[in-house]
């Protein structure tokens, strides 16, 4: 497992001119994953599962997933 197949897609997404979206990790509750910081740059928009993540990484939270 692991966010690398995730990150190769968002990549060529943005080579090919698709819309891309990156969900952050559930499980990181205090700070956005490393591959999310990543995803941060080559996203078009990067959402957490935490409003709290969220407001201090810049990132939007529009609701639990869960």
């Amino acid at each position: 497992t692991g966010a690398l197949p995730g990150l190769i897609a968002v990549f060529w997404g943005r080579v090919f001119r698709a819309r891309t979206l990156w969900v952050d990790s559930v499980a990181n509750a205090e700070e956005l994953s490393t591959s999310g910081r990543l995803a941060r740059r080559l996203a078009h928009r990067t959402l957490s599962q935490w409003p709290g993540v969220a407001e201090a990484t810049g990132t939007r939270y529009e609701g639990s997933i869960l």
